[in-house]
């Protein structure tokens, strides 16, 4: 299981003053030991959207000077976008100097991220991975199938985490380093994986959800894992100032809380960004993390390949959607066509951050807020098991319903092989040449309010009673040949057909039938032995 390690902030043993008519700053303290000493993000009164951006990053430079000039501060980062602010460090006199400087707003010590080791599981693709199989589809069972209408093409997402591999095959030239903030440079190659995993799942053109997003790394984080909230700061502030529109940006990471963080997530998805979270991996309140707290963010749990809340999931209100993130394969660090299967909320975000693409690729002139009330309103809900205390039951979804055309699925149950997979759309549903009785059909339709009902001709028992909607026509467990079906609709537009023919044993595919006529034989005992079906006409 993959997991993060979550660090709050250290509680510093410096007195909190009273407020004064100047209103002086606030030390945000909190209860973790795994701070980074000396080392302070200053955040200062003036919002970014208070002047032009000109301005505003005149007026933090002046600022930034001033501290340096009044109490010899140094000046580590200065962020001129999603925070008004600057990463000084300070000894503890200088500190208290700062806290009664009037015109900073809030202090906040910064601290390390780390990733835990990757936990890798052996798995093999059987046709789509389970988590895209589940995003396209309300309900289980999984039909192995993975379909989309729009493949991001037109979008980018930035992947704020420990770089990419750009040269994978998954990403077909498509992806491409944005900065590197660890080691200061334009070369924003993975040495970790997790990042190269996390835009597979994105963008990959096998384990993603949009296959020809554009992928920038963005890299906050060293080979182990490691960084700090200042330098993740770092990164949101260079997709604000340099993202390619419609944008989407992709944070599988988090820590202790952190005001910083969560106003710089806030501002970036304000500047027109649409920014997805992992909630974090502690089985405990989400609201407790950041940036998983991030108000304008969309904040990720996951969920399993059974619809069960993942156990190390967090939850709570600050949860918006829930997103498999249990047992994912995508593309890893090591070689050109590397894969790994890892597990946590991390592999549930960029699961979102995918479909928020795909949004955006069907109408690129939605806003973040619009992105987020569609993840809301499309989601298959009351699904997930266990989502625990004011978590919103909601799977992500990536179809948009109103724009597909219904379809046709169904399978067969054949002597010895029990159920086949499911079919779609003339496919065929059982065996041919191989002398096997067809037992048992199932059918059913997605993307349409019609009802599909069936009854199936056995050996020795005749037409038995129709059934509709995914219930079993025939029998399994007796041994009794199918021998012909009939199918119809309810509810069908006019001009909509269900065509669809049965294999027979001594005779192959007889001629298509259509809305309720026979296929297949009876009296002759003859087995059926496969299917296929269609809808016709206009069934929108």
């Amino acid at each position: 299981m993959f997991k993060l390690n979550y660090f709050a902030l250290l509680a510093v043993s410096l007195p909190i003053f009273a407020a004064s008519a100047a209103s002086p700053s606030k030390l945000v303290q909190t209860d973790t030991s795994n701070f980074v000493e000396n080392q302070y993000i200053v955040v200062f009164n003036s919002a970014a959207n208070a002047m032009s951006k000109n301005a505003f990053k005149a007026q933090l430079a002046a600022n930034a000077d001033s501290l340096v000039n009044k109490y010899n501060v140094k000046i580590k980062l200065r962020f001129d976008d999603v925070l008004n602010g600057v990463v000084v460090t300070a000894d503890k006199q200088q500190l208290t100097q700062l806290l009664q400087d009037e015109n900073i707003n809030y202090i906040e010590q910064d601290q390390y991220i780390t990733l835990d080791p990757v936990m890798s599981t052996k798995a093999v693709q059987n046709n789509a991975t389970w988590g895209l199989d589940r995003i396209d589809q309300h309900d289980l069972p999984l039909d192995t199938n993975y379909n989309y209408q729009e493949d991001g093409s037109n979008v980018t997402a930035y992947v704020i985490d420990t770089g990419i591999r750009n040269s994978h095959q998954e990403f077909g030239g498509r992806a491409s380093s944005g900065y590197d903030f660890v080691d200061n440079d334009n070369d924003a190659s993975d040495c970790n994986g997790h990042g190269t995993h996390v835009a597979g799942t994105i963008g990959g053109s096998t384990w993603g959800v949009a296959k020809n997003v554009n992928l920038v790394g963005v890299r906050v984080l060293n080979c182990s894992g490691s960084g700090t909230y200042s330098g993740v700061i770092n990164g949101i502030n260079w997709v604000n100032n340099n993202a390619a529109h419609p944008a989407v940006a992709n944070m599988s990471l988090g820590g202790g809380v952190s005001q910083a963080i969560d106003d710089a997530v806030n501002n970036l998805v304000s500047s027109g960004v649409t920014t997805v979270v992992a909630a974090g991996n502690s089985n405990a309140d989400a609201c407790s993390f950041s940036p998983a707290r991030a108000v304008q963010a969309i904040t990720v749990g996951s969920t399993t390949n059974t619809d069960a809340r993942s156990s190390f999931s967090n939850y709570g209100s600050c949860l918006d959607v829930f997103a498999p993130g249990s047992s994912i394969t995508s593309a890893w660090y090591n070689s050109d066509n590397a894969t790994n299967t890892i597990s946590g909320t991390s592999m549930a975000a960029p699961h979102v951050a995918g479909v928020a693409a795909l949004y955006l690729d069907e109408n690129n002139s939605l806003t973040p807020a619009q992105i987020d009330s569609l993840v809301s309103s499309r989601s298959t809900k009351n699904k997930v098991t266990n989502p625990n205390a004011g978590s919103p039951n909601e799977l992500v979804y990536s179809l948009n319903d109103n724009n597909l055309a219904p379809q046709v699925e169904y399978r067969a149950h054949v002597a010895d092989l029990g159920w086949l997979a499911w079919v779609e759309d003339g496919a065929t549903a059982g065996t041919t040449g191989q002398s096997r009785r067809m037992e048992a059909s199932q059918m059913k339709l997605v993307n349409s309010t019609m009802q599909i009902c069936y009854s199936a001709h056995v050996a020795n028992i005749g037409w038995m009673t129709p059934v509709c909607n995914g219930a079993v026509a025939g029998t399994t467990g007796q041994s009794r040949q199918m021998e012909a079906t009939k199918v119809w609709l309810n509810n069908a537009p006019a001009g909509c057909n269900i065509e669809y023919r049965a294999h027979v044993a001594g005779m192959g595919w007889l001629g298509w039938a259509q809305n309720g006529a026979q296929a297949g034989t009876t009296g002759q005992s003859r087995r059926m032995e496969a299917l296929q079906a269609k809808l016709t006409g206009n069934c929108n």
